[in-house]
């Protein structure tokens, strides 16, 4: 009945690490990203979506739900929000891949963002030199504060809310 997806995770890591199929486990920090999931007794009602032991929050869904619902994970991002990942199983054989048909190279340059083999070309959009200035006086900010404190806090928050 809880949301045991976090203990799932850990064990299938420790697994993974005795099997030698990687790396010794991390402690990941509580700040930044986090996530809690619902693998059961998890439904997507008319606008929201029905947890067990919380009850309806409201959700803005954006796409009709067709099939069981499996799991649901609830993350929240850097800035604060929060957004729900439904997976569904809805009871379709996973189609087989086709080798017939066109298939175009995409290679990544300097001046153009992407050439296709056919010869059409992407501009870049060069987004960074736009936001340059206001970057650097958010990233100012932030390193004249002192770490751990209550006023860092809201100038990492528009940092990483930065597009």
């Amino acid at each position: 009945m809880f949301a045991s997806g976090g203990v799932e995770f850990v064990q299938r890591a420790f697994i993974n690490f005795f099997e030698r199929r990687g790396g010794y486990p991390r402690f990941k920090s509580k700040h930044g990203r986090q996530s809690i999931s619902y693998p059961q007794n998890v439904k997507v009602v008319d606008n929201g979506i029905k947890f067990p032991k919380i009850g309806k929050v409201d959700a803005v869904i954006h796409r009709d739900i067709e099939g069981a619902v499996k799991t649901v994970t609830v993350s929240m991002n850097a800035k604060g929000q929060y957004f729900a990942s439904v997976l569904v199983d809805d009871g379709n054989e996973i189609p087989n891949q086709s080798m017939d048909g066109k298939s175009v190279g995409v290679g990544l340059g300097l001046t153009h963002f992407a050439i296709t083999s056919d010869g059409s070309k992407f501009n870049n959009p060069r987004c960074l030199s736009k936001h340059e200035r206001n970057l650097k006086q958010k990233q100012k900010r932030l390193s004249r504060r002192k770490k751990g404190s209550n006023n860092r806090n809201p100038n990492s928050t528009a940092l990483s809310a930065f597009p």
